[in-house]
């Protein structure tokens, strides 16, 4: 069974917008897939949007499970699928790879 680790520990932020401080307006993430021993990872980023800034928390409230669930929810069920579908496809040839370099002597 392949296990992801969402790391979403670096943001951007907005030091002032309206009247609220330090607004989160892009995650970088990276998303590990591990299993029997090899892993492979995705990085990116993801947009937020910052339009309705209304039940604004304040940065040092937040967490880092806030960021994963924004990060996700940004996305769509649909991307974040395609991209721990893509890590598990790239472990299991990492595991059983379909070709491979040899030099003859």
């Amino acid at each position: 069974m392949i296990t992801y680790n969402w790391n979403c520990k670096t943001v951007d932020v907005y030091t002032t917008k309206g009247e609220n401080t330090d607004v989160v307006y892009t995650i970088h993430y990276r998303v590990e897939g591990s299993k029997d021993g090899f892993s492979t990872t995705n990085i990116g980023t993801q947009s937020l949007n910052t339009d309705n800034l209304e039940g604004f928390t304040s940065f040092d409230e937040l967490t880092h499970e806030d960021f994963i669930s924004w990060t996700k929810s940004a996305m769509g069920l649909e991307r974040v699928t395609e991209i721990e579908s893509n890590l598990e496809a790239a472990v299991d040839l990492l595991i059983t790879p379909e070709s491979k370099t040899i030099t003859i002597e």
